[in-house]
């Protein structure tokens, strides 16, 4: 249950995807209304708009003039909860005295040091006792998401080691199988293969054990990527961009580390390469 008053969703930014706001009419003697969000819509009216349905909180019944979007109030790796709004005068009393011990005023303004001097001090004016915090919005959502934030950096510079680490084995290890074959390169050469004859031959085999090594760790990172489930947010944590680049990204490597060395090997002359040990 959140009280608001009108204009409250347009001050937000929340759309209203069906219906009305709230308005000054909504007074203590006019019928109650109330807006819910998409979540109890869609859990409630599955298959049908909820605007005009009346639905019972405390003693009251009111009418569903509206539907809002989802919003996340706590965090954001939470799921929205079903919630209704209405207007602080329809509540009942023993709710407002609750509530009144927490007010929360959202302003718009293009300046907001300077409304923020004039609302407290309008503020003060009606009670000189009363404690008043002022923030921007951004600062809201920074404060939010800072820690989330942090812990994402943390485990992305730590990828990015290890995505650097994986490239940099990748190259020394088929480095070092192509040098360890230049006696079988100088055979085939002496024998009549072509230089295309021999990159192929070494960037099948690159090729061959590069997927049986992205084919493990893509089995080890399906299972073991939902411990990053809490810190991902607008991606899945089987993100398919993810799942794709990654081994393209190692795939590329290990074609350079295969085909760097044996170009290297197909210069050599057969002579040299039979006595290369």
């Amino acid at each position: 249950m959140r009280p608001a008053s009108p204009g409250y969703f347009s001050a937000l930014g929340i759309p209203l995807k069906e219906g009305h706001d709230f308005s000054e009419a909504d007074t203590e003697t006019a019928p109650g209304v109330t807006i819910v969000n998409e979540v109890m819509a869609k859990r409630f009216w599955p298959n049908e708009s909820p605007v005009g349905k009346k639905i019972r909180f405390h003693k009251n019944w009111l009418t569903i003039v509206g539907v809002s979007g989802n919003v996340k109030h706590s965090r954001l790796d939470r799921n929205s909860d079903a919630e209704i709004y209405a207007t602080y005068p329809q509540l009942p009393e023993d709710v407002v005295k609750f509530l009144g011990r927490d007010l929360t005023f959202v302003v718009r303004t293009a300046n907001p040091a300077s409304t923020a001097a004039e609302l407290r001090a309008a503020i003060h004016a009606l009670d000189p006792q009363m404690v008043v915090k002022i923030a921007t919005m951004q600062s809201l959502i920074n404060e939010s998401t800072a820690q989330p934030r942090f812990r994402t950096w943390l485990i992305a510079v730590f990828s990015i080691f290890a995505l650097t680490l994986a490239c940099l084995g990748i190259y020394g290890v088929i480095a070092y199988l192509v040098t360890q074959r230049y006696k079988e390169i100088g055979i085939r050469i002496a024998l009549g293969a072509t230089r295309s004859n021999i990159l192929q031959l070494i960037l099948a085999r690159t090729l061959k054990l590069t997927a049986a090594g992205i084919l493990a760790g893509l089995i080890a990172a399906f299972f073991l990527s939902k411990f990053l489930s809490t810190i991902l947010f607008g991606i899945t944590v089987h993100d398919p961009v993810t799942f794709a680049a990654v081994p393209a990204c190692l795939v590329a490597i290990a074609l350079l580390a295969g085909y760097l060395p044996a170009r290297r090997a197909t210069r050599v002359d057969p002579v040299t390469s039979l006595r290369y040990e």
